[in-house]
């Protein structure tokens, strides 16, 4: 929608990695033709110059060259693979946190390009198609991840239930054993037999979550 509405010819979806901070290519529209001769950068470091990151850090919609919110020093995300480089227009948008919130901090980048010479710079109309694709991409993502929590806590409580079913005797047994054992070994214990029980029970859940 937003490659066709603004008159684009390719786009692509970057979100935040969590544990790299890396800006990771998720998703990309770009008709074969292109394909041969373009491609988007795969991963974006973090603190980069690229349109994608800053416009993810500074939480607002970037254009390269020129226009709307344009910045000298800036990089492409899409690139020529072979050959010099040539001059590509290239809107990018925040994708906005939690619940679509523009308040939290962007979880990625939405970004729509114009190949080659001759274009029109991106105006006001694009942005805010870009800004609307990037919120229902963005409530989409939240509602992934809503669904996989839900999954990962419906899944702990099937194993709570099957705690509860252990017998009271054979619990107190097990606490017996493991504190006469602990005696012996003059081990220092750092966790309550209660949680000794539970935690192995639950550990391939929470590892998950």
């Amino acid at each position: 929608l937003a490659v066709y509405g603004s008159d684009s010819e390719a786009g692509a979806c970057y979100l935040i990695d969590p544990t790299s901070q890396e800006m990771a290519l998720e998703a990309v529209y770009m008709p074969q033709h292109l394909s041969v001769a373009w491609e988007f950068e795969p991963r974006l470091p973090a603190g980069g110059d690229s349109i994608a990151t800053v416009c993810a850090e500074e939480g607002q919609a970037i254009q390269l060259p020129p226009g709307l919110q344009s910045a000298p020093g800036l990089k492409p995300t899409c690139r020529r693979k072979e050959g010099e480089a040539e001059p590509t227009l290239e809107l990018a948008t925040p994708m906005p946190g939690p619940l679509g919130s523009p308040s939290a901090p962007a979880i990625g980048a939405m970004t729509i390009v114009k190949l080659g010479e001759g274009h029109d710079p991106f105006g006001a109309y694009e942005v805010a198609l870009a800004r609307n694709g990037a919120l229902r991409l963005a409530l989409i993502s939240a509602t992934t991840k809503a669904e996989h929590a839900a999954r990962i806590f419906t899944s702990m409580s099937r194993e709570a239930t099957h705690l509860r079913r252990d017998s009271l005797a054979t619990d107190m047994m097990q606490r017996a054993q493991r504190q006469t054992s602990d005696r012996d070994d003059g081990i220092h214990k750092i966790l309550p037999d209660d949680l000794e029980v539970v935690l192995p029970v639950i550990e391939n859940v929470l590892t998950n979550l």
